[in-house]
């Protein structure tokens, strides 16, 4: 999520970096329409005005940027005052993801660590239990009933003493099911994210392209005379705004992407990482 939040801020500084460069076209064109005569101090202070506050949104992107990237190196245990920048490399997806419920919830317990870990215990308490029982009908000692439990008191295992197997297996599955509980309502809280992100680059990405042909429009306006630069300006702003929101959503798509797979357990997996045990597997990777 460091490495897209990183990402995103990169893309708002190229996006600052073109709302500067039209702002100040605008301003040269004002100026010299108003050295024909063709437009009034106001219109140059107006323009001035939008090339003084896209510059200082640059600056400000710039920042947010470095911010980032200081996380990123921090995150990786690099010096946050190393010189040479860190550029992200990996495109971000846009590409809509379906999850299938039934599907994740299935990978989640085959690759999530403490998922299988859980399950192990369950598998062992089993066993125990079975070799108790074993013992005991060899010896003719079964183990002792279980005393129905209360509202106050909960489930009837509670009242096994701790050393129990029975007490243990019954601990070991409500583990386990607690775990899985806490897999699934993540995995369903990011399977949302995912459609509504992906529903917000669409919006937006259409907006900004909305915007982008209303801004050619009152460009070719303002050049032969017919439109002003006020209205110019204000379709710059509505494009810069709309592409902003844009990256917005692609950063947000992609991280939503990023705990959907680690909701899974699929992180390494997805970006084909695999990790082996020096002198059992050759050297670790």
């Amino acid at each position: 999520m460091a490495y897209w939040n990183l990402y995103g801020a990169r893309l708002e500084v190229a996006a600052a970096g073109k709302a500067v460069a039209a702002a100040r076209e605008a301003l040269h064109s004002s100026e010299a329409r108003r050295d024909e005569g063709r437009a009034t101090d106001g219109e140059v202070r107006l323009a001035r005005a939008r090339d003084d506050l896209t510059r200082e949104r640059a600056g400000v992107a710039t920042d947010n940027a470095l911010d980032h990237e200081r996380r990123l190196r921090m995150l990786m245990g690099l010096s946050v005052d190393e010189g040479r920048p860190l550029d992200p490399s990996d495109s971000p997806s846009t590409a809509r993801l379906r999850p299938d419920r039934g599907a994740y919830l299935e990978e989640a317990r085959a690759k999530r660590v403490e998922l299988k870990r859980a399950h192990y215990e369950v598998l062992i308490s089993k066993a125990l239990l079975a070799a108790e029982q074993s013992a005991r009908a060899l010896l003719g000692v079964p183990l002792p009933p279980i005393t129905p439990g209360d509202n106050r008191s909960g489930p009837a295992w509670k009242s096994l003493p701790v050393s129990d197997p029975r007490a243990r297996l019954a601990r070991d599955i409500e583990s386990l099911k607690d775990q899985e509980s806490k897999a699934e309502r993540f995995l369903n809280l990011y399977s949302r994210r995912l459609g509504l992100n992906y529903k917000q680059i669409r919006s937006s990405r259409a907006e900004r392209e909305s915007f982008g042909g209303l801004v050619r429009a009152r460009r070719r306006a303002f050049a032969d005379g017919s439109g002003t630069l006020g209205d110019l300006l204000e379709a710059q702003r509505s494009w810069t705004e709309a592409t902003s929101r844009e990256y917005q959503a692609v950063v947000s798509y992609n991280n939503a992407l990023a705990g959907f797979d680690y909701g899974k357990g699929a992180i390494l997996e997805r970006h084909k990482v695999s990790m082996g045990v020096a002198g059992v597997n050759g050297p670790g990777r």
